[in-house]
């Protein structure tokens, strides 16, 4: 009888290839993963975006969150000096995006958000363009709070990513 000791070839071999097919099926989980991680942020920045909307009506009675906020009173939500409404000036996060009256971006993210947005029955929008790594050409999807529901963000992919 053989006093063997170790491992045979044929062994080590099996069990390389068994890790192999198992790395092979667990790495794209993880680029999905940072996806998933950035479409969450993209959620709960548009949550604050429309709370400080909110807040901003409720301490500024100009109109209700029906309405679209005016050029003046935008810039209360972003503008430290002005009435102490600093809603979305927290920590530099956020910016109006210039060149337009209703957009904003949030550092870190490549999303538009957009208050007052352009159809009727939304409150804020984000428009945002996700990627995998940095090779990938990105998804586009656009979040948005509903006025008839505003506990529910609706998901919806973009077939068009311009101006993302």
């Amino acid at each position: 009888m053989l006093n063997r000791k170790g491992f045979t070839l044929i062994e080590v071999v099996v069990i390389t290839l068994i890790i192999a097919a198992l790395a092979v099926l667990v790495a794209p989980s993880f680029k999905n993963s940072a996806v998933t991680n950035e479409m969450e942020k993209a959620k709960i920045g548009l949550v604050e975006l429309t709370n400080a909307v909110k807040l901003f009506y409720e301490v500024n009675p100009l109109g209700n969150i029906e309405g679209k906020l005016e050029q003046s009173n935008l810039n209360i939500l972003t503008d430290a000096s002005a009435q102490g409404y600093a809603y979305l000036n927290n920590g530099n996060r956020w910016a109006h995006r210039p060149g337009s009256e209703t957009d904003y971006s949030l550092k870190g993210i490549n999303c538009i958000y957009t208050i007052g947005t352009r159809t009727a029955s939304e409150v804020t929008s984000a428009s945002c363009k996700f990627k995998k790594d940095e090779d990938d050409v990105g998804e586009c999807y656009k979040f948005s709070i509903l006025r008839s529901n505003p506990a529910v963000i609706k998901k919806e992919r973009l077939e068009n990513c311009e101006g993302i």
